[in-house]
């Protein structure tokens, strides 16, 4: 279609450096009237047809024509579908309308088809699998039983899996799992870098506990004191004691900081001692709240409490003041070293020799310079000495528990022919010197032949 010659068409846009409207092609009837020439730069409006971009649109006629045709400029009818003018000024016919309908319900159809297509494709009309996996789950994009949902890709706004929401929720996994004898499930809701020794944080060491205190009546209070680290306070029943305690929960997992209580074993662990059964790693393992009682691997040994008994109660977290555990021989212990000693010392004693085991070698010169004897030494306890001397009961040894030991025999006397320096020879008693007293008898639990080592004090 030719331009229409007529003023009110074109007329030059008022700024020859701005960009005149996009009029390329009519918009459909119906769609309200379009933007007339004059207004560059201002944006579609919603519902009128191809947006016009704000600064890319087509050049305005050029100021040396004001009656010049615009390129690629179609006639507007700013009067609602007025037919255009000719050059001349005379009416010309509007443009065979094109069959729009036809058009259009082309696109819709062809539309249809390809998302029919694309849903085949992806399976929307397969039959869908039976998951029994997933009955009784939400479904995508539905409210969740809480009023949240999980569409659209948002963040679930509840904890981890796992991980308790609150700090009160922590606590109370915590208490519940060592109550039921979990040691796994307790040691989730723990902040892991505060654990020292594990060896003992497990469902056996707990059980054995149990057994003997069970941990009833837990109530868990509101948390206390800052957001970031607050405390939680508890009371529980350990066996038939009432227990108060606090703990402190940091980072925002709600994890227990340092809940554990430590097993002080350093009197006793040269010992391998056993707690509830099981082998420690270290002289101070961590434990849960409960009872533990010490026991020794090696028959001839055991574990007492200085000043108390077993078992021993662990309860508040914060309680540094502990039991002292020290090593006794036990009654095999002492069965076994009178087996081996007795009968040693018995011969030492009705030895004549000035050498007579036992590590008691005398010498054959006195102070005063009488010579003894050999063969004429006399050694005498009285009934009271043997009593002890077959009643001994031998100690561990501080150091090294496993060498048990004692001098305790009783006390005896030495008689001997002896010459003077004249020459004059009598019977002499001897008191003090080297032979005169007991040596140390001692036993090395780890030796397999279990032999008597005899040492001068």
């Amino acid at each position: 279609m030719s331009t229409p010659n007529d003023p009110r068409f074109n007329q030059p846009n008022p700024d020859p450096g701005q960009p005149g409207p996009n009029y390329q092609s009519s918009p459909p009837q119906g769609y309200g009237p379009p933007q007339g020439p004059g207004y560059p730069g201002q944006g579609p409006q919603p519902g009128y047809g191809t947006p016009q971009p704000p600064y890319g649109g087509q050049p305005g006629p050029s100021p040396q024509d004001p009656y010049a045709a615009q390129p690629g400029y179609a006639p507007q009818d700013p009067y609602g579908g007025q037919p255009g003018y000719d050059p001349y000024g005379m009416p010309q016919q509007p443009a065979p309308k094109k069959n729009l309908p036809l058009i259009i319900a082309g696109v819709v159809v062809a539309v249809l088809v390809i998302g029919v297509g694309i849903a085949f494709a992806m399976g929307a009309f397969s039959p869908k699998k039976k998951d029994s996996a997933s009955q009784g789950s939400t479904p995508a994009g539905a409210p969740s039983p809480g009023g949240e949902s999980s569409a659209g890709g948002e963040e679930d706004s509840q904890a981890p899996a796992g991980k308790p929401e609150t700090p009160k929720a922590a606590v109370e996994a915590y208490l519940n799992a060592v109550a039921k004898g979990d040691a796994k499930a307790a040691l989730a809701v723990v902040d892991s870098s505060t654990i020292r020794d594990d060896s003992l944080l497990t469902d056996e060491v707990l059980k054995d506990s149990l057994s003997r205190t069970p941990i009833t009546d837990i109530k868990v209070f509101e948390p206390e004191g800052s957001e970031y680290s607050p405390t939680v306070k508890v009371s529980y029943k350990l066996g038939d004691e009432v227990v108060e305690d606090e703990y402190q929960i940091m980072g925002k997992d709600n994890q227990i900081f340092s809940p554990m209580l430590g097993l002080s074993l350093h009197s006793v662990h040269k010992l391998k001692p056993l707690v509830n059964g099981v082998e420690a790693k270290t002289d101070r393992p961590d434990v849960f709240p409960g009872s533990y009682v010490v026991t020794s691997s090696n028959e001839y040994l055991e574990v007492e409490v200085d000043r108390g008994e077993f078992p021993l109660l662990m309860k508040h977290s914060k309680d540094y003041d502990l039991p002292y555990l020290k090593v006794k021989v036990s009654q095999a212990g002492i069965d076994l070293y009178r087996e081996k000693v007795v009968p040693e010392a018995k011969a030492c004693l009705a030895s004549p020799n000035l050498d007579p085991g036992c590590d008691m070698a005398m010498s054959d010169t006195l102070q005063d310079g009488e010579k003894l004897t050999d063969g004429t030494i006399e050694r005498n306890a009285s009934a009271e000495a043997m009593s002890q001397l077959e009643n001994v009961e031998p100690e561990a040894g501080i150091e090294v528990p496993t060498i048990i030991s004692s001098r305790q025999f009783g006390y005896f006397t030495i008689k001997a022919d002896c010459t003077d320096a004249n020459g004059n020879s009598g019977r002499c008693s001897v008191i003090g010197g080297p032979g005169s007293m007991w040596s140390t008898a001692s036993i090395d639990l780890t030796d397999p032949e279990l032999k008597v080592t005899w040492k001068k004090r």
